[in-house]
């Protein structure tokens, strides 16, 4: 079995580091919005399939970033 506080742990380093790198680079405006939380879009690939249409039809849903202050370094039991 896979630990539980592994991927928590994980995307916290990501996000460490990416933060440190944003220092160095000038604070871009892509970067900081994805380290503040910004949802990330996801291509709804399932809706689009069970409804037998081509992907131009493809909608796109708000997906929580795990590189965001408030998503949890560790496990919460």
């Amino acid at each position: 079995d896979l630990d539980p506080t592994l991927e928590p742990a994980l995307w916290g380093l990501v996000r460490d580091h990416l933060a440190a790198y944003a220092r160095t680079a000038a604070e871009p405006a892509r970067l900081r919005a994805l380290l503040c939380g910004v949802p990330l879009p996801a291509k709804a690939n399932l809706l689009l399939r069970w409804s037998r249409k081509a992907d131009r039809h493809a909608t796109y849903v708000p997906v929580p970033s795990p590189l965001g202050r408030g998503f949890p370094r560790e496990v919460v039991r």
